[in-house]
């Protein structure tokens, strides 16, 4: 309680001196860590980032980039995907429903497990997690991941501050992701089902 009335009054003595307030933020982090900062000041690990304007290792990108994901600061859908966080699992998905392999009939959802620095690691992981091929609303066929179709962005993995890595976000991973899905595992799972399933061609 006493460090939180001493955050108080320094944001009330020094409103107008923020770079006094930034200089005890970075004191802070500095003895304690960012998650600990973070428990201790009552303030969010990005707030602490837009102030303190620190570099962003792998470890913390994954951290901020998911409680932006689940907050709905970062964008949730991207062309014909929706991109979900779970708060259970820490697993961020993109499930898509289309209709580009096979008759235009016929529809296809598509899920994939696309994390951000998945578990704190320096690669973002793009793999299937699951299709499922539908015919009047039915489903007719159904493909698990297991490990089979997957890719990785490894392109950058530190960040000068919270706006490059949001900047990443958006930039690099949003169509980076589309690209490998769309370009890269789609064609590989529409192969291995018209080669396994004769009635699909």
């Amino acid at each position: 309680m006493n460090l939180q009335h001493t955050i108080k009054k320094i944001l009330k003595e020094e409103s107008n001196k923020k770079d006094n307030f930034n200089t005890f933020l970075q004191k802070v982090v500095d003895n304690n860590g960012y998650i600990e900062a973070s428990k201790i000041l009552g303030i969010s690990i990005t707030d602490i980032f837009k102030y303190t304007k620190s570099p962003i290792d792998f470890e913390m990108a994954s951290i901020v980039l998911y409680d932006n994901m689940s907050n709905g600061s970062l964008p949730s859908k991207y062309q014909e995907f929706n991109i979900n966080t779970n708060k259970y699992d820490g697993v961020t998905r993109w499930v898509g429903n289309i209709s580009d392999g096979f008759s235009t009939k016929w529809k296809e959802e598509v899920t994939i497990m696309a994390t951000p620095f998945w578990e704190g690691r320096q690669i973002t992981p793009v793999e299937l997690e699951s299709f499922v091929l539908y015919k009047n609303d039915s489903p007719v066929l159904t493909i698990e991941g297991e490990g089979e179709y997957y890719r990785a962005i490894i392109k950058k993995t530190e960040f000068r501050n919270i706006d490059e890595l949001f900047n990443w976000y958006i930039n690099v991973y949003l169509p980076e992701v589309y690209f490998l899905v769309t370009k890269k595992l789609l064609p590989k799972i529409y192969e291995d089902a018209k080669s396994t399933y004769p009635f699909l061609k």
